[in-house]
């Protein structure tokens, strides 16, 4: 087994003001070179400084672009969904079927298998179905033809 031995050597003069005139010279070229004549700790803040104040101005200029997106489409387990936030309405996709979801997750409006289904229906004018349509004069009585 090899036992080492703690050794103590002490640096002479000559090499300690050559450890500091080496110190200074490396000091004197990141100035000039890099820093231009600023010191490093210096330049470091003030690249901290630029830093933190771009992410200010990026975090503001989103906050206006955040609160103005309210609009989204995702997948739930329900299907694609389609709406806007605090909307009272949105769109539910699915493979076999489309739907209108209020926000009480009552379905007053859905397609399937080649039939539209609506609870309440209000028409304004008239409407079509088949041979006959169905207009609605000024006393609100409908009339067919």
């Amino acid at each position: 087994m090899a036992v080492l031995a703690l050794r103590e050597v002490q640096i002479g003069p000559d090499y300690t003001v050559k450890i500091e005139q080496l110190e200074k010279s490396i000091l004197n070229t990141v100035k000039a070179e890099y820093v231009s004549g600023e010191t490093l700790t210096s330049y470091n803040f003030q690249t901290v400084d630029s830093f933190n104040q771009v992410i200010k101005e990026t975090v503001t200029n989103l906050n206006g672009a955040i609160e103005e997106k309210t609009k989204y489409m995702r997948f739930t387990n329900r299907g694609l969904e389609i709406g806007e936030v605090n909307a009272p309405i949105k769109l539910v996709m699915k493979n076999d079927r489309i739907a209108f979801v209020t926000s009480d997750n009552s379905e007053p409006m859905w397609i399937t298998a080649n039939m539209i289904h609506i609870n309440e229906l209000e028409v304004k004018e008239k409407f079509k179905f088949g041979g006959m349509t169905v207009t609605i004069n000024s006393q609100g009585i409908g009339v067919i033809r």
